[in-house]
């Protein structure tokens, strides 16, 4: 993982509070991710849009805390701007 600057927001100190929903994704995002880290932590909606599976209460994507896929090329948009 690349050697990002010092953050306020790193480690999270509200415990990634906004990680507990999940995020919307577009449709390159969600074949992307879906191919690299599997289709099980990714889903289609009921009203087709594209979403992180939330696992233990808190996105799939999330281990200890911290974004397992932050560096990725594809990283969710959403959660850019965060």
């Amino acid at each position: 993982m690349p050697d990002y600057p010092a953050l306020p927001c790193y480690p999270c100190p509200h415990g990634s509070a906004c990680c507990a929903y999940g995020v919307t994704l577009s449709e390159g995002e969600a074949a992307a991710l879906g191919e690299r880290y599997g289709r099980e932590k990714i889903y289609r909606t009921r009203w087709g849009e594209w979403r992180t599976r939330i696992l233990a209460g808190r996105c799939a994507f999330l281990v200890a805390n911290a974004c397992t896929i932050h560096a990725d090329p594809d990283f969710p948009g959403v959660c850019r701007g965060f």
